[in-house]
């Protein structure tokens, strides 16, 4: 699925004018974007298989922390007082996001475990080692292209998750059950490569306008807010009390960090 969807990714980049070179820095640090990027697809998807899906989106979505820390220790960025109220209502949204979603389908809650809670942990240091590579990106290359260095990267990613699956293949990996509907699941995979193009380069382009401080949080709340409206619409999702403080934080989060 990843492969498929990373293709699309680059293809999507690719058709936008990622199709450029990078300096020889550039090109080594989406190298190790690409790795470890899809070192946490793979754990993220691990870590909701093994716990409560709540606690781990909010635990890996906590990874925003760690660039808005290396934005004020590193890049010596100074958080005004109502952008750091900005942040606490960001991360209010992630809490309250978390309530009410550890179940499965049927109903049955997974606790989770050592295990799990180490895995989740390293999932999200792995996450924000992202956005810190992203960061980087900007800081230490501004005369690259964002969308030449998203090409990049998922170009690689693509490589490596076709190369895995070749691999499982040749271990004796039944894909049938997968391709069983190969139009829906090559339009879901579409759709996850698009969106993952689009959000990755804007976020690329933002970096060069905000301050870590700020878009960390003001895109992860955000992304939350809009899963929200998007699950009210089409899943018709009840309207529940910590979902609306949730999103009149969210909603206030994001006006106090665009000041």
């Amino acid at each position: 699925f990843n492969a498929i969807a990373f293709t699309f990714c680059a293809a999507a980049v690719a058709i936008a004018g990622g199709v450029a070179p990078l300096s020889a820095g550039a090109y080594g640090l989406a190298v190790c974007f690409a790795v470890l990027f899809v070192f946490t697809i793979m754990m993220i998807v691990v870590s909701m298989s093994m716990g409560p899906m709540g606690a781990s989106v909010l635990i890996v979505n906590m990874s925003m922390m760690l660039p808005v820390v290396a934005g004020i220790v590193a890049w010596g960025e100074s958080p005004t007082t109502l952008k750091l109220v900005g942040i606490g209502c960001m991360v209010l949204v992630l809490v309250l996001s978390s309530i009410g979603s550890g179940g499965d389908n049927d109903g049955k809650s997974k606790h989770g475990g050592a295990k799990w809670l180490i895995i989740t942990i390293i999932t999200m240091i792995s996450n924000g080692v992202l956005s810190i590579q992203q960061k980087l990106f900007s800081f230490w290359f501004p005369s690259d292209s964002a969308t030449a260095f998203s090409f990049t990267a998922f170009s690689i990613a693509a490589v490596i998750c076709w190369v895995m699956t070749l691999v499982f293949k040749l271990r004796g990996a039944d894909f049938k059950p997968w391709l069983s509907r190969k139009g829906e699941f090559t339009l879901c995979a579409a759709g996850v490569g698009l969106g993952t193009a689009g959000g990755n380069t804007f976020h690329l382009l933002s970096l060069t306008m905000l301050p870590a401080i700020v878009a960390f949080p003001l895109v992860q709340g955000s992304v939350v807010l809009a899963i929200w409206v998007l699950s009210l619409f089409v899943y018709h999702d009840k309207v529940t009390v910590p979902g609306i403080i949730s999103r009149i934080a969210g909603i206030a989060g994001i006006v106090m960090l665009s000041i």
